[in-house]
């Protein structure tokens, strides 16, 4: 509900001629469209379910939060547990 109400917020400002949203699947940090002339401040994601259209980028700091939240996931996880962190890394990105 909280996501759903924030997206609001940011889409009563929205003008996608010049902005995307971010794309994080958690709550937005920032809470603002990124700016087409600032993507130099964000980070260009490339889903790999077909289907999604949540966009291609995340805020710097949304992108930073939503990663660590998913290593922190996958240090309590099945084999991931054995993982040092650098594989950790590695293995959430390939």
């Amino acid at each position: 509900a909280v996501k759903m109400q924030q997206r609001q917020a940011i889409y009563e400002n929205f003008d996608p001629i010049s902005m995307t949203i971010c794309c994080v699947p958690t709550i937005c940090h920032i809470g603002e469209p990124i700016g087409l002339e600032k993507l130099f401040e964000a980070v260009k994601v490339i889903c790999n379910n077909e289907s999604c259209r949540e966009g291609q980028y995340m805020h710097k700091l949304c992108f930073d939060q939503w990663e660590d939240t998913v290593l922190t996931f996958l240090r309590s996880t099945g084999r991931a547990r054995s993982w040092s962190e650098k594989q950790r890394l590695q293995n959430l990105w390939t």
